[in-house]
């Protein structure tokens, strides 16, 4: 009985200790006071299901004091200080530098390329500049997972530039074939068939038989070594955020803007 009843307590302290942990994942750090209760709650519930639903850790941020760095480098180095794992994203609504920035961090910068964090920015900026502070968090927030649901995007000019030469290649062939054909066709087109060759009555057909002998023969076999592979592994990746290293050593991607 005893074993059972430090058993269910070793279990509810491991529940207690994951819950903080997963609590520590997400977070409203409303260190400006922008939001009200309401929307904290709200924000806090958009950043549990955006970690539900990637994996990632997330965390919403306001200060009005930057402490005298720019919004990147106090983006990136809020994300390292929470503790969060290689996956996730910051959003960072600045009000000493005027500044909103997005910092992302592994599979989150694979996700939101430099392209679609524009997207989010102008829409956040517009906000932003109106004095609707949650309302450029809360969007933000709703079109990362738009866009995680919509998978990390293939690069657009490496896809174009692979169905430019099949389509250049495919013509190459239409056109030598066309060209083989009227060739040919032109080579025995003869126009004048007035003379017509007599072959049965003046050819004649001798038929001798020759037999040959194989005297000796020789097979000369030779080693050919296989070709190295000089292929390397995968460098960089397809897209993605523009990259950068916090003062911790961590890659980040993201950008910012002004409002």
């Amino acid at each position: 009985m005893i074993k059972k009843k430090a058993l269910i307590l070793i279990s509810l302290v491991f529940t207690a200790v994951f819950s903080l942990s997963a609590f520590a994942a997400s977070g409203v750090y409303d260190d400006a006071g922008l939001f009200y209760d309401t929307e904290v709650t709200t924000l806090q519930m958009e950043l549990d299901d955006l970690c539900s639903q990637t994996g990632w850790d997330a965390a919403v941020v306001t200060t009005d004091d930057a402490v005298g760095v720019s919004s990147t480098v106090y983006a990136d180095d809020f994300y390292d200080n929470l503790g969060f794992g290689d996956d996730g994203i910051l959003y960072l609504l600045d009000m000493d530098n005027r500044e909103i920035y997005i910092s992302t961090a592994g599979e989150a910068a694979e996700y939101l390329t430099d392209s679609r964090i524009d997207n989010m920015l102008d829409s956040a900026v517009e906000y932003a500049s109106n004095g609707s502070y949650y309302d450029a968090m809360y969007t933000q927030i709703t079109m990362t997972v738009d866009y995680y649901n919509a998978g990390i995007p293939v690069d657009s000019s490496a896809a174009a530039a692979k169905i430019t030469v099949l389509v250049a290649a495919v013509l190459i062939g239409v056109i030598a074939a066309v060209s083989a054909v009227f060739s040919v066709k032109k080579s025995y087109g003869f126009k004048d068939t007035g003379y017509v060759y007599e072959y049965s009555s003046k050819s004649r057909l001798n038929l001798t038989t020759n037999t040959d002998s194989l005297i000796n023969s020789f097979v000369t076999t030779r080693i050919r070594p296989r070709p190295k592979n000089n292929s390397g592994g995968r460098s960089g990746r397809s897209g993605g955020s523009s990259m950068h290293t916090s003062s911790s050593g961590r890659s980040h991607g993201g950008g910012g803007r002004s409002f």
